[in-house]
């Protein structure tokens, strides 16, 4: 596939100026080693020993371990939900018949193949921009990275993400709205990965959140190809293509479950009155000019 690319007239994007070019060597890791508090710390176990109380209200007075304990039992009952509800749609796949199946990557690849350069570069811009026949794309708020969308000749949409801030101007997750007059299907094709191999070759979907439903497993169609794309001094880029079927209205996508700087920060105030085991000091701006 890498040849083809090669033969075929390449579609030319400019660097994202968002990302700071780095060593190339360095880890972009899809999902990196977070810090964590050392548990065998003295200092750790004796402020885990002080067991604070904290009042939830009605005249009800629970320890916060126990609060912390509960959290984490809900939070284990929710995943084994999700997960009941994954295997399950897994075994309705698994009992459909073959010969139904898209044929996936190999269509999607060759539909890459097919665009007209010339006439790519007169696709409609939907952002940024106000959008165009009632679509309409969003990345105004916290997370959001959306560098770019446009209609494609075939109805598919071409989104280009930004690059990660102080990394090496690419971005393995995605995060923007995306809002409709009608319920309507679309493709999406975020051609600004780099890396040859994908979990969502595997299996990964992405999540959506819209009205109240929460946010859920989404889409389908899923296909990880090589594109024909020269982004900046990379010439070797993937496409993700994926379909959704959107509501009427704003629909948040996502690469994962998102929990944002405004939600650490909303978890801290919320759990900060329960004692003063828990210490919060500014310790400078982010790259962003928000505090941390």
């Amino acid at each position: 596939m890498h040849l083809f690319c090669r033969l075929m007239e390449p579609i030319k994007v400019p660097a994202c100026s968002r990302g700071k070019s780095g060593n190339a060597d360095s880890d972009d890791s899809e999902s990196e080693a977070s810090e964590v508090e050392n548990e065998d710390d003295p200092a750790s176990r004796s402020v885990a020993a002080n067991r604070m109380r904290c009042d939830v209200g009605g005249g009800l007075t629970l320890d916060s371990a126990e609060t912390r304990a509960a959290r984490l039992d809900a939070l284990l009952g929710k995943q084994f939900e999700e997960a009941q509800v994954a295997a399950a749609e897994h075994v309705a796949m698994a009992q459909e018949d073959v010969c139904e199946q898209p044929t996936g990557a190999l269509d999607e690849f060759m539909a890459s193949m097919a665009f007209d350069v010339k006439a790519a570069a007169e696709w409609p811009l939907l952002f940024p921009g106000s959008g165009k026949d009632g679509l309409q794309f969003h990345a105004d708020f916290e997370g959001a990275n959306l560098r770019r969308a446009r209609l494609q000749s075939d109805g598919g949409i071409e989104v280009l993400l930004c690059g990660d801030t102080n990394r090496s101007s690419f971005s393995q997750w995605f995060f923007f709205d995306v809002e409709v007059t009608r319920p309507c299907i679309l493709r999406f094709r975020i051609v600004t990965y780099v890396k040859p191999g994908s979990t969502y070759s595997e299996g990964q979907r992405a999540v959506t959140l819209s009205g109240d439903a929460g946010w859920r497993r989404d889409g389908y169609d899923y296909a990880y190809v090589p594109n024909r794309y020269i982004i900046g001094d990379k010439s070797r880029n993937y496409t993700l293509a994926f379909t959704l079927s959107l509501p009427r209205g704003r629909t948040r996508i996502a690469h994962f479950y998102p929990y944002l700087f405004g939600d650490l920060l909303a978890d801290l105030r919320r759990v900060r009155p329960c004692g003063d085991w828990l210490s919060v000091q500014d310790i400078g701006p982010s790259p962003g000019g928000r505090p941390r």
